[in-house]
């Protein structure tokens, strides 16, 4: 009988128990697999050569390039934030978080200031515009406001979700945002860094 395979940050899979005796092996090791994919997918239409590969999850916005058919490797594999964590100096594939991921949350600080993540929605209960019980506005309910989605990918149940008062989560009540289609408030939210 097989054991349970995990998946490396240096984009391979190890035995669980492997893994449990040496889990730096794990360190981003989600993340380190969308290289690897892309670089198989592009492999299936034909092309082998120069491929950007980006990964939106629900906090991060991530990318890598594939060059020349090869999944880049580094040895900066920080645990924590980059240059105030540790350096493992561990071989990984290289992947760079460049922005906020669809499930980040919005908020507004004391200062009237819009900052996005590093919280997450999660899964449950989503986007507000999942339709999932969510009332804390995310990228994702930003992109559906101002037409970034196709609102007929999504099910029915998320349809008109998004154009309710949603909160920021500011302190314990929230503050409404006041993002209206057509706006161009939500625009930058793409832009922004995660805050970690």
């Amino acid at each position: 009988m097989a054991g349970v395979l995990v998946v490396t940050s240096q984009g391979g899979v190890m035995d669980a128990a492997e893994v449990a005796a040496a889990p730096i092996h794990v360190v981003n090791s989600g993340p380190s697999m969308a290289p690897v994919a892309g670089r198989a997918y592009a492999r299936l239409e034909g092309d082998c050569g120069d491929i950007i590969i980006a990964d939106t999850g629900g906090t991060t916005f991530d990318v890598s390039v594939v060059r020349n058919g090869r999944v880049p490797m580094t040895r900066e594999l920080w645990v924590g934030a980059p240059l105030i964590g540790h350096l493992t100096g561990f071989p990984s594939v290289d992947v760079r978080s460049v922005g906020a991921g669809g499930g980040s949350l919005a908020r507004v600080d004391d200062g009237g200031v819009l900052h996005v993540g590093p919280q997450s929605a999660g899964s449950r209960p989503g986007p507000a515009c999942y339709g999932r019980g969510g009332d804390r506005a995310t990228l994702t309910d930003a992109a559906l406001l101002l037409g970034y989605l196709d609102p007929g990918f999504f099910p029915r149940r998320h349809h008109g979700a998004g154009h309710r008062g949603l909160t920021s989560g500011h302190g314990g009540g929230g503050r409404t945002l006041g993002l209206v289609a057509g706006t161009d408030s939500g625009r930058r939210w793409s832009n922004w860094r995660p805050r970690r």
